[in-house]
């Protein structure tokens, strides 16, 4: 058992697999046209604002307030493609001041699975504070509020970390366990000015964020720790061991999202299927590999031997 044990936590922690990004256009390359200014936000495609407010576009195509690396906020270079977006979270000038950025998931969450969150957030050389307040609101529908300032919605996934890299990109990751049919998110800061934790750092005005490759997709690492074993007349895989193909069937009437590890822990095989599908892991080392299986009911794990 100590051996289990032991493989188990060499699985959740060395390799991590990484399922579709549900969020379009998540680097925010994708654009109508070439904004003119920092403020033609709508110009990117997918992306909304969901207040009064004016979030901000950045692509290397402007040559001014709106370029890439150089605009009105600072200089720097996106984590990844041709642009990236900028909003406001704190203001010393104005009490709650806020912009948040909108976009519709490609398909809605699975109620009980679990989400891998992740983005990337640079803190702008104009900002004059840091703080510590980032969220991420998950909601059924969009939203627009007449304000420019807080939205009063508690976000399921919060960062509570001061983000003080005025140089490289900070990395924000959580793991959110959904409600079912969430199909939005909303970035930005949902507290009070009150409920804040400020560091002074200098600089002409505010707190000015960038926001880079946003991702929300299916946890595929495995913890069978945590996880559920699957019961037999639930989910059938034969034979085992095996040597050229492995057979998994169920009775499930929904689809089932599958994911196959190594014994290192590395997402080596990736596939939806309905009632039965098979591998052909004749071409694979001997060894003991585990399959995760992600349906309505939840996330069951079963292992099988690969022989010579």
């Amino acid at each position: 058992m100590k051996n289990l044990i032991f493989i188990y936590t060499l699985i959740h922690i060395n390799c991590f697999g990484f399922s579709q990004n549900l969020v379009p256009n998540p680097s925010f390359e994708e654009i109508n046209s070439c904004p003119s200014n920092f403020h033609d936000f709508t110009k990117f495609l997918y992306w909304s604002n969901p207040t009064n407010a004016s979030p901000s576009i950045f692509n290397n195509c402007n040559q001014g307030n709106a370029g890439v690396p150089v605009n009105i906020a600072g200089y720097q270079n996106t984590h990844s493609g041709f642009g990236y977006a900028g909003i406001v979270i704190f203001s010393d000038q104005s009490q709650n001041a806020r912009e948040y950025i909108q976009v519709e998931l490609l398909s809605p969450l699975v109620a009980n699975q679990k989400y891998k969150v992740r983005l990337y957030v640079n803190l702008a050389d104009s900002s004059k504070y840091a703080i510590n307040r980032f969220g991420i609101y998950f909601s059924q529908n969009s939203f627009y509020l007449p304000t420019y300032n807080v939205i009063n919605y508690i976000p399921q996934v919060s960062f509570d970390t001061l983000i003080i890299n005025k140089i490289d990109w900070t990395l924000l990751e959580a793991t959110y366990q959904a409600m079912g049919g969430e199909k939005y998110i909303t970035i930005g800061n949902f507290n009070y000015d009150s409920e804040c934790d400020t560091i002074l750092l200098g600089g002409p005005w505010g707190t000015f964020y960038y926001i880079d490759d946003v991702y929300v997709g299916l946890d595929t690492t495995v913890d069978v720790n945590n996880e559920i074993q699957c019961k037999e007349e639930e989910i059938t895989l034969y034979p085992n061991p095996a040597k050229e193909r492995v057979f998994i069937k169920t009775e499930k009437s929904k689809p089932i999202e599958m994911f196959v590890y190594n014994m290192q822990g590395c997402l080596i095989h990736q596939q939806r299927f309905l009632k039965r599908t098979n591998i052909d892991i004749k071409n694979w080392p001997a060894g003991v590999y585990y399959i995760k299986l992600i349906s309505e009911k939840g996330i069951f794990v079963k292992k099988f031997a690969k022989e010579e």
